[in-house]
């Protein structure tokens, strides 16, 4: 069995390959901000009174899967600006 990690390509994490301040960086930082927005709602409906039960574990559960999404998207920016230099 082979217990490599794959490498990232630069044409793996091309799309996140942009100059700071630029368009495509302006973009990029509104989405993490979407995004932070997005956990912050959902992380109040998980932890209100008024959900209970499945209803409490499917909203954390909605919490780590944008969390994930946010956790990716930064490591491939993090990966093209490493391979950029």
């Amino acid at each position: 069995m082979d217990d490599k990690i794959p490498q990232l390509e630069l044409s793996d994490v091309a799309p996140f390959v942009f100059k700071d301040g630029g368009e495509a960086d302006t973009l990029f930082k509104a989405i993490l901000e979407n995004l932070e927005t997005w956990v912050d709602t959902e992380s109040d409906d998980a932890i209100s009174q008024d959900t209970v039960g499945e209803a409490r574990i499917h909203a954390c559960g909605r919490v780590s899967s944008i969390k994930d999404l946010q956790s990716q998207l930064k490591h491939l920016r993090d990966q093209g600006q490493l391979l950029q230099s």
